[in-house]
């Protein structure tokens, strides 16, 4: 019986040996390589560029955001994603740049109706509805010839003609339609540019807070967030426009979180996700008070409504149905015209110019309601983007003074390089 015992014992004991050894074979020891790896799980990996395996900081945010400026440039025309029929050639103001006191000055002078007119030959307007005009003067040029029997044609002089009565009968429904058109495509320009500047206005204060609350208790999980909610109008802009936005990504942000952006449908709501995470995170360890907390969600929240309102403005125009009858009631106007002045007693140059010039208000004005029914080509959102991550790297970069029982803050720092042109 003992002898069994024994035996027993020693298989226990050998089985007890080799559980454990192939137990800690499945945890590496900790070296200063697997190190780096806790540090990058943690979230404190943002080096900003090569091994990335240093915590970050606030100086390698600034230098992230330098990154992004040269890549992308500051101003509108270094926005290649701007369409070409969206870009003023003269240099007058437009829509596309956020304007100054300088800018309106010019916009309002006086001689600005001289200017406009000398600004004529360069119109984007005119050059959309050119070949419109195009086929609408031959058509003009053909009814004066055979009204006025230039040319032989097997025709009565009457077919070459219509009342006046046919013309200012439509006028009525022509101006309604297009009043009612540029409306509509004028509030959704203005309801594109309210969510804009409220997602700076959100940015902005979202940054405060996680500066505030957050910084100083979990630096890097501030930073994490901050890195995020920078690039959040870049890459808007970018959703909006159809354009590549892994160059962003990877600038901002660590491999780890780039790669999850990336990775996702829609790349803005993941920014909007990691930052609810940190905010989760800090809550649940006791870092933020409940009116902070909800401050935040309530700005991620907004964030995610903007959001959607900018993909029901892309996703959503004003119904195809009525731009098409617009459309056709408007060439019926236009063709008839100049039947319609061969029953006066006008001369032909004047009949070519009346038509050229209805010709060139009416489509114009069509034309510019169907540009601003589509308000992310019209936007400066290439500004605007910009001045969401500098707000956000301001909040971080420029911390204010420190207060009598706060210590280590109010550090003086150089300019940040981001802030130069």
């Amino acid at each position: 019986m003992n002898v069994f015992l024994c035996i027993l014992l020693c298989l226990l004991l050998s089985n007890c040996k080799s559980f454990m050894t192939h137990s800690f074979r499945q945890i590496p020891p900790i070296t200063k390589s697997s190190s780096k790896i806790l540090l990058r799980v943690e979230g404190r990996d943002y080096g900003g560029g090569g091994a990335h395996s240093e915590p970050d900081s606030v100086e390698k945010l600034a230098k992230s955001v330098e990154r992004i400026f040269s890549l992308r440039g500051r101003y509108p025309k270094t926005d290649t994603t701007l369409p070409e029929n969206m870009r003023t050639k003269s240099g007058a103001p437009d829509y596309q740049h956020l304007w100054n006191i300088t800018v309106w000055d010019r916009h309002i002078q006086r001689r600005r109706y001289f200017k406009h007119f000398a600004y004529l030959p360069t119109s984007r307007i005119l050059r959309r509805v050119a070949p419109i005009l195009g086929v609408l003067l031959p058509w003009t040029l053909g009814a004066i010839c055979l009204s006025r029997k230039w040319i032989s044609i097997p025709l009565p002089t009457s077919a070459a003609t219509l009342p006046m009565t046919t013309v200012s009968m439509f006028s009525t429904f022509i101006a309604l339609l297009l009043t009612l058109r540029t409306n509509q495509s004028i509030s959704r320009l203005l309801e594109g540019r309210l969510a804009w500047g409220r997602c700076v206005l959100l940015t902005r204060d979202t940054s405060q807070l996680l500066s505030t609350y957050i910084y100083p208790l979990n630096t890097q999980n501030a930073l994490k967030a901050a890195r995020h909610l920078s690039i959040f109008g870049w890459l808007l802009k970018c959703r909006m426009r159809d354009e590549p936005d892994s160059d962003i990504i990877t600038s901002m942000l660590n491999p780890l979180d780039a790669k999850y952006v990336s990775r996702q449908r829609k790349h803005p709501v993941a920014l909007i996700t990691r930052i609810r995470q940190v905010v989760a995170l800090e809550a649940k360890r006791g870092n933020l008070n409940p009116g902070s907390h909800r401050s935040l969600e309530a700005n991620l929240l907004e964030l995610n409504r903007i959001y959607g309102m900018c993909e029901r403005l892309r996703g959503s125009p004003v119904p195809p149905m009525y731009s098409r009858h617009t459309s056709r009631l408007l060439m019926f106007w236009l063709f008839s015209l100049p039947l319609s002045l061969n029953s006066t007693p006008i001369s032909a140059p004047i009949n070519i110019l009346l038509v050229m010039v209805a010709g060139f208000v009416t489509l114009g004005l069509d034309e510019i309601s169907m540009q601003l029914e589509q308000p992310f080509r019209l936007m400066p959102m290439q500004q605007l983007a910009g001045a969401v991550m500098l707000d956000v790297a301001d909040a971080f970069v420029e911390r204010p003074p420190g207060l009598e029982d706060e210590e280590g803050e109010g550090e003086e720092r150089e300019e940040p390089r981001y802030w130069k042109d």
